[in-house]
């Protein structure tokens, strides 16, 4: 790395509002490059030719925001991103799942699958308490496709978080 692109990256990481200058777009300007590549003939030719009609049904005939995670669950992220898209009327939010990836309980986000934290309120201090709760064995889910896991009560992982999934944002349900 030379010394101009060094000076560049150090600043970048001392100052947080920099490097989010730097990395991220503002929705609006997001949203109209979108526009601005949408009414592009040419743009939209080379993607078309690209792609080989291979754009999901879910995406193919509406603009949207897509997200892609494992297992679709209701968590903070997926949270952040819902809040996101109910302030967007441009864009349908859309969340793609992998889940014959296999698991791991070395991959922290695969692991949270298994072990939930659920919210039991604050303490008198105001501190979040949290309640965990155990519910694959991971011993025996190592090393295969999430959606072959089964919980101890015997229910498919990924029909679990999909479930809680649905039941936390309704309008997604079509999706």
């Amino acid at each position: 790395m030379d010394e101009e692109t060094k000076k560049l990256v150090d600043e970048l990481i001392s100052d947080r509002q920099k490097f989010n200058d730097f990395v991220y777009t503002p929705i609006n300007e997001a949203i109209a490059e979108l526009k601005k590549r949408g009414n592009d003939h040419n743009l939209c030719s080379l993607v078309d030719k690209s792609l080989l009609d291979n754009i999901p049904e879910s995406i193919k005939n509406q603009k949207s925001m897509v997200l892609f995670r494992h297992v679709a669950t209701p968590n903070y992220e997926i949270r952040r991103f819902m809040i996101a898209a109910d302030g967007l009327d441009e864009l349908h939010p859309v969340i793609f799942e992998y889940t014959a990836d296999k698991f791991t309980n070395r991959n922290y986000w695969k692991y949270s699958l298994g072990r939930l934290f659920l919210h039991k309120g604050v303490n008198k201090n105001k501190e979040q308490l949290f309640d965990t709760k155990i519910i694959i064995d991971f011993n025996e889910s190592n090393n295969k496709p999430l959606n072959t896991i089964k919980t101890k009560w015997g229910q498919s992982l990924v029909d679990f978080h999909r479930e809680m999934f649905l039941n936390s944002f309704k309008k997604m349900s079509h999706t």
